[in-house]
C-alpha cells in the first residue's frame, strides 16, 4: 500500500454516484502492484493465438467466438484497473446495502453512518477484491465470478501465465494457446446475450439477502481511523464485508454455484474439444492450475468476500455433466443448456444429467 493513498484519502472519499469508482481503481491498482509491461514480442505471439483460438473453437462446433471481444495481453495492474468497473453487477448491489443501514433492524445507530460512507466502503471492498485476484489470475473467467458488465474485455494477463509455466516446467507454448483458448472459450459463453444479465440478476439476489452484524461492522468502521488498520482491512478482500446469509438464501445460491460452475465446466470442455492435438500436456496444464498458491487462489478470495463457494470440484462435474448430456441427448441437448436460463441445471442436477434432462428436454420432445 503507497502513502499517496492515504494522502487523498478525504478526496476519494468524496463520491456523487453510489460506488466510489476512483477509490476502487486507486486500491485495485496499489494491491496488484507496479506495472510489469508485457514485451512487445511476446505480446504479438498472445495476439495471434488468440486469433488462432477463434478458428479453432470455430471449427470445434463447441461454441461460438464470434461475439466474444478480441484478446488483448496486459498485466495485473493493468487487468485490475480495466476491469473494476466489469464488476458493477457486484458493487451496485453491496452499495444499495450501505445505503439501507446494511440490512440491520431501524434503530443500530449507525445507519447515517452507512450512508455517508457506503460509495467508499463499497470502493474500498471491491477495489481490494480486484486487487488481490489479479496476482493469480489468467485471464478475468478465472476469477470466479467474472467480470460482467456490459463491455467487459477479454484479456491474457500475460506475467501470471508465463510465471505458472517456469514454476510447474511446463512447455511456454501449450500453456500460452491453453490460456487464450480458455479465455476465448470462456468469453464466447459470456457473449450469449443473456447470460451476462442472468449471471448478475443471481449475484444481485443473492447479496440482497445477506445481512450485516452490527458487531462487526462496528469494529471496522472504527477500523478506519487507524491507518495501519484501514491498510490491513484494504489488503483484505472481504475485511470490510462482515456479511452472513441465512438459509433463506441457499436456493439461490445454489442457482449460483450451479451457473459459475456450469460456465467454468462447459468451458473446459469446449477447449478440450477445439484443442484436439494441439496440447498433448492438456492434463498437467490443468492440474497446474488448479494447484496454485491458495493466497492468490480466485476460489478463495470471491468465498473470503461474499461466502460464495467457487468449487473446483463441482466444475469439474459440471465438465463431465456436459460431456454426459451431449454423448446421451446430441447437440441439440447440449445447446439447450444455452437457449435461455430455463436450459441451466440446478445445482443438484449437476450430479444427476438424467434429472436435468426429464425436466428440460422432454417438454421439448427431445
Amino acid at each position: 500500500m503507497t502513502d499517496n493513498i492515504f494522502d487523498r484519502l478525504a478526496e476519494l472519499l468524496q463520491s456523487a454516484g453510489p460506488v466510489n469508482w476512483r477509490l476502487g481503481i486507486q486500491i485495485a491498482e496499489s494491491i496488484a502492484g507496479a506495472a510489469d509491461p508485457v514485451d512487445p514480442w511476446i505480446a504479438e505471439e498472445y495476439e495471434e493465438l488468440g486469433r488462432t483460438a477463434v478458428m479453432l473453437i470455430g471449427r470445434s462446433g463447441a461454441a461460438d467466438p464470434t461475439p466474444a471481444p478480441p484478446l488483448a495481453v496486459i498485466d495485473p495492474r493493468g487487468w485490475a484497473a480495466a476491469s473494476i468497473e466489469g464488476y458493477a453487477y457486484l458493487a451496485e448491489p453491496l452499495a444499495a446495502k450501505f445505503s439501507e443501514g446494511g440490512g440491520m433492524a431501524p434503530g443500530v445507530g449507525i445507519e447515517a453512518i452507512l450512508g455517508q460512507l457506503g460509495p467508499a466502503l463499497v470502493g474500498l471492498q471491491v477495489g481490494s477484491l480486484v486487487g488481490a485476484l489479479a496476482h493469480g489470475l489468467l485471464g478475468p473467467f478465472d476469477a470466479g465470478l467474472p467480470p460482467a458488465a456490459s463491455g467487459s474485455g477479454s484479456y491474457a494477463v500475460v506475467p501470471n501465465i508465463e510465471a505458472m509455466a517456469a514454476a510447474e516446467g511446463l512447455d511456454t507454448r501449450q500453456t500460452r494457446l491453453w490460456a487464450v483458448l480458455r479465455e476465448t472459450a470462456h468469453q464466447s459463453l459470456m457473449a450469449i446475450p443473456w447470460v451476462r444479465g442472468h449471471l448478475a440478476a443471481l449475484a444481485g439476489s443473492y447479496i440482497d439477502g445477506l445481512e450485516m452484524r452490527p458487531d462487526q461492522l462496528q469494529e471496522r468502521l472504527q477500523g478506519l481511523a487507524d491507518p495501519a488498520e484501514l491498510e490491513r482491512l484494504m489488503s483484505e478482500p472481504g475485511g470490510l464485508a462482515g456479511f452472513t446469509a441465512g438459509p433463506e438464501l441457499e436456493e439461490v445460491r445454489g442457482d449460483l454455484m450451479a451457473m459459475l460452475a456450469l460456465l467454468d465446466g462447459f468451458g473446459s470442455l469446449v477447449v478440450a474439444a477445439a484443442a484436439g492435438d494441439l496440447l498433448p500436456d492438456l492434463a498437467a496444464i490443468r492440474r497446474a492450475a488448479a494447484s496454485r498458491s491458495p493466497e492468490t487462489d480466485p476460489e478463495r478470495v470471491i468465498g473470503q468476500m461474499l461466502g460464495i463457494e467457487i468449487d473446483r470440484g463441482l466444475a469439474d462435474t459440471a465438465e463431465a455433466f456436459s460431456a454426459d448430456i451431449t454423448t446421451r441427448w446430441g447437440v441439440e441437448a447440449r445447446d439447450r443448456l444455452w437457449r435461455d436460463p430455463a436450459g441451466l441445471p440446478h445445482l443438484a442436477e449437476i450430479h444427476d444429467p438424467v434429472g436435468w434432462a426429464a425436466r428440460v428436454l422432454l417438454p421439448d420432445d427431445l
